[in-house]
């Protein structure tokens, strides 16, 4: 009959292994090249999210101060005797501490304005800055793209002639 030849070997179930002995294991230049193939996929990646991360928390800060401008001069003007001239110097100056570039007249007015507003009557500022030179990023990515803030308020007390 047949014989079964046993050998003293352990079966390849119980060792865990398949296949042949040998593992195959890249070698140190393949694991190399590797790594270099991930960071040149991934650097410029996390470089252009982080300084887009950058450029939209300026973007809330320079819209956060533009508000801020707005209301500063808004509240100067309706006071006794707050003019537009009053009110539109506070703006610039407010924008002046934060660094804020701007060109030509930043402040409008719709309707009524501070120097013609009776008691209780209402005015609309308006502030007007370009994003393009504000901004971390290249100014053409913006190209004409402007930042507005509006605040009415009440007159408190008319202007006396």
């Amino acid at each position: 009959m047949f014989s079964v030849k046993r050998s003293t070997r352990r079966s390849d179930a119980a060792t865990g292994q398949t296949g042949s002995r040998r593992s195959v294991r890249p070698s140190r230049c393949q694991r190399r090249a590797t790594a270099t193939a991930e960071v040149a996929i991934c650097l410029p990646v996390l470089m252009t999210l982080t300084l887009a991360s950058i450029d939209l928390c300026s973007m809330f800060f320079l819209k956060e101060t533009v508000a801020i401008a707005a209301y500063e001069g808004a509240r100067l003007g309706i006071n006794r005797g707050g003019t537009n001239a009053a009110a539109t110097a506070r703006v610039r100056e407010v924008l002046d501490e934060r660094g804020v570039s701007y060109n030509g007249n930043v402040v409008t007015f719709d309707g009524t304005t501070f120097n013609n507003a009776e008691t209780l009557e209402h005015v609309t500022l308006v502030v007007t800055v370009p994003a393009a030179g504000n901004l971390l990023s290249p100014a053409r990515l913006y190209g004409d793209l402007t930042l507005t803030s509006r605040v009415t308020m009440r007159k408190e007390f008319a202007n006396q002639n």
